[in-house]
């Protein structure tokens, strides 16, 4: 399984460290990871416009010098192209964001300098994430077995001994 990911920060090094360390926790477990890096959110938004790549995983920095900030452009993915499958990792020097990525969902929050052992703990529990989204979920009704994808199950509902399972719907 390939695992897509972008990484996004106005600062070249920061992008090429994690980039780095990305590409040795690839070969020591060997995972298969296709890496977009990108320098400015402008660049990553003309990615989402066009429909380019799904992205698994988004490394992604808050402070940008540009209008648009990663709180910004995450709250972006997840409302206005409905990517909630997408595992954002913010990436940040600074703690004081912590509250106000809640909206954004993101699947975890990094402190820079990024160490080897974040970034390792980080990918290991997305791919458990994604193996697990990606796996069928088998039922049955009246002797008849039905399949569907785990990831679009939103929720389920009991009501008088029978379940219902909610679906999400394409935008």
């Amino acid at each position: 399984m390939i695992i897509r990911i972008a990484i996004c920060d106005d600062i070249q090094e920061i992008c090429w460290e994690l980039r780095d360390v990305l590409r040795k926790i690839e070969n020591e477990y060997q995972y298969e990871f296709e890496i977009k890096v990108f320098y400015s959110i402008k660049e990553l938004n003309k990615t989402f416009y066009k429909n380019d790549i799904d992205f698994d995983v988004i490394f992604l920095d808050i402070e940008f010098p540009e209008t648009m900030n990663g709180i910004f452009f995450g709250n972006r993915i997840r409302n206005e192209f409905f990517k909630e499958n997408i595992k954002i990792v913010y990436i940040s020097g600074f703690e004081k964001y912590g509250r106000d990525l809640f909206e954004v969902r993101p699947f975890n929050f990094l402190i820079k300098p990024i160490t080897y052992s974040k970034a390792e703990k980080t990918i290991k529990d997305i791919i458990k994430v994604i193996t697990k989204q990606n796996s069928p979920f088998e039922y049955t009704v009246e002797g008849k077995k039905y399949v569907v994808d785990l990831y679009k199950i939103l929720y389920f509902e009991s009501h008088a001994r029978r379940i219902k399972a909610c679906l999400k719907t394409s935008p």
